[in-house]
């Protein structure tokens, strides 16, 4: 994720200057940021949130390294703050006891970006997409001058695909790589 500290003040008032903002208005603003910008952790939450716009608290952890108890404690205050909407709890999840997760979105979300995110979100619970995932990941390291034998996917998958359709996982797990730029010889 994006470090804030990269993002010098200049820059926003360079921005601004060309709208027509006025100084105390541009204060309000300055302020109403501060808050989020103060804590790390709630920081990063937020850039989260600016990057891919719609999320819920379980997909933000699975690609941070905050606990599970503080990413939902700074959604929640974001939330609360009118920094995110609730749009709604993820249907057809089956998570191992708890609340079904919830989707968050920026203010200014279209009902496109979170019916995309929605799919997105389902998808990624599917207990297959994230064995797909895994697979990827661990060819991936393991791929030599960008190529890749579709029979070593498939060897690959069988060994940990027990129970899982091993040409479907094979089949995606080729789209997933091929996607990364790598040339998959069937």
């Amino acid at each position: 994720m994006a470090d804030p500290q990269d993002h010098k003040p200049e820059l926003l008032i360079s921005a601004v200057s060309n709208l027509t903002i006025t100084p105390s208005l541009l204060s309000q603003l300055l302020r109403r940021y501060e808050s989020i910008l103060d804590k790390k952790s709630r920081r990063e939450v937020y850039y989260y949130f600016l990057e891919n716009i719609v999320a819920t608290a379980p997909l933000i952890q699975k690609q941070s390294t905050q606990s599970e108890q503080a990413i939902y404690r700074n959604v929640r205050w974001l939330n609360v703050h009118g920094f995110i909407n609730s749009h709604g709890k993820i249907k057809n999840v089956k998570k191992g006891g708890g609340p079904k997760p919830v989707l968050y979105a920026l203010p200014g979300a279209t009902s496109e970006q979170i019916a995309r995110a929605r799919i997105k979100i389902d998808k990624s619970y599917r207990q297959s997409h994230t064995l797909v995932l895994d697979l990827t990941q661990l060819l991936f390291e393991d791929v030599v001058d960008m190529q890749i034998q579709y029979s070593k996917i498939v060897s690959i998958a069988k060994k940990r695909c027990k129970g899982f359709d091993l040409i479907g996982i094979s089949d995606q797990v080729a789209r997933e790589l091929h996607e990364k730029g790598i040339k998959i010889w069937r």
